[in-house]
């Protein structure tokens, strides 16, 4: 296949912007996002900003002209809320493109093996080897074409990975070896991390079948037998580096949704907690605390207790599949703390537990009680098993 063949089919599969071929927008690479999400962002943004303008109105309005233009709390409820949303569809909509950026091979490292490729030469030549060189050679150089015509922002390990595989044909023996401990290394790294049982069996079997293949190489005396021997261990690595592929691609969708849920989650307990104060701000609700503020305090501690459980175990980088259970958790907690306050307030309006020293009453206008509701709710959403807990002790005992 010649140059002009590569070109024409990367036209066809891998360059559809520039061909313009009818190609899905998420097909293409870089991805792009398909029209009516790209509507969808854009009335997001212009909506968050339009939102906060309203916010900031409303507040302006309230404290220097509330006979001249009456504020109700609950249009600000609703603002506030849907700027979360707004949040939270910026971040669900550009979440593929921020996992591609994930994904993508550091350029200079790319090029660095397009030196490799294109300077390769027969690691041996009586007999020759690799056999065929000459088509393998232009196989090579024609994946090289074809990934520079791609351009770097469609480098990701996948796209990478036919060339670092076809380089390993061209490496003489102790190159061979040395870059084959080299991908165990990375794979250990990921390994290590992971939380499923499947991926340590896994690494354990290449292991071994690295280390086997190696003393076999080791063991042989002459050039020609080595290179005979070193076969297996071409197999072996050709295959782990896709494996190694795997493990990038899965641990950048991963690490995008731990980001994902990092950044939402401080921006929905600044919001939730805003959302709880502005009974108190507006000095509305029959001058009583709401059922609605127990609850997204309590929602605002279990946000809380999934970012500083997320902090402490240092859990930046993860593979998908523990990303998408932090994900599932995050929802769980969030709905459970919302329950914490629910439970709380219930327990204190219904008179089960009397005011007194540490338990608040319902008066708004009181910042005393005010604090010791935001210090239990918060509490509550945070502490939820243990609180409960407790809490059953002490009516089992009673």
């Amino acid at each position: 296949m010649n140059h002009d063949d590569v070109e024409n089919v990367v036209e066809e599969n891998g360059d559809s912007s520039e061909s313009g071929n009818s190609d899905r927008p998420q097909d293409r690479l870089p991805p792009e996002l398909p029209w009516y999400k790209t509507f969808i962002l854009w009335v997001a943004r212009i909506g968050f900003v339009a939102l906060l303008l309203y916010i900031g109105f409303l507040w302006v309005a309230a404290f220097t002209a509330p006979v001249l233009i009456p504020v109700c709390v609950c249009w600000t409820y609703f603002a506030l809320f849907l700027i979360l949303m707004c949040l939270i569809i910026d971040r669900t909509l550009l979440h593929d493109l921020r996992v591609h950026d994930g994904r993508l091979v550091d350029r200079s490292e790319v090029e660095g093996t397009f030196v490799e490729a294109e300077s390769v030469e027969k690691r041996m030549t009586s007999p020759d080897r690799p056999e065929n060189f000459d088509t393998k050679f232009q196989n090579l150089e024609n994946e090289v074409f074809r990934l520079k015509k791609i351009k770097p922002k469609a480098w990701t390990e996948y796209q990478i990975l036919s060339l670092n595989q076809m380089i390993v044909d061209f490496l003489k023996v102790d190159e061979l070896i040395a870059r084959a401990k080299s991908s165990l290394g990375w794979l250990e790294d990921y390994v290590q991390d992971s939380s499923l049982p499947y991926d340590t069996r896994q690494f354990v079997r290449w292991e071994n079948s690295i280390n086997d293949a190696t003393k076999k190489i080791d063991d042989e005396k002459e050039s020609k037998k080595k290179d005979d021997e070193s076969e297996t261990l071409r197999a072996e690595l050709q295959e782990m580096l896709g494996h190694v592929a795997d493990f990038e691609a899965s641990w950048a969708k991963g690490s995008a949704i731990i980001r994902d849920i990092i950044f939402c989650g401080w921006a929905a307990i600044v919001i939730l907690i805003i959302v709880g104060l502005l009974p108190f701000i507006y000095k509305e609700s029959n001058d009583a605390i709401t059922i609605l503020s127990w609850m997204v305090f309590g929602a605002s501690g279990a946000l809380t207790a999934v970012l500083m459980h997320l902090y402490k175990s240092n859990k930046v980088e993860v593979g998908n599949t523990e990303g998408r259970g932090e994900l599932i958790k995050t929802f769980l907690s969030v709905i459970l703390g919302i329950v914490a306050g629910l439970i709380l307030y219930s327990i204190r309006s219904s008179g089960l537990v009397s005011e007194g020293f540490g338990i608040p009453g319902l008066n708004l206008l009181d910042k005393k009680d005010l604090g010791l509701t935001i210090i239990l709710s918060f509490g509550a959403g945070f502490y939820f098993e243990g609180l409960f807990n407790r809490f059953g002790r002490l009516f089992v005992s009673e």
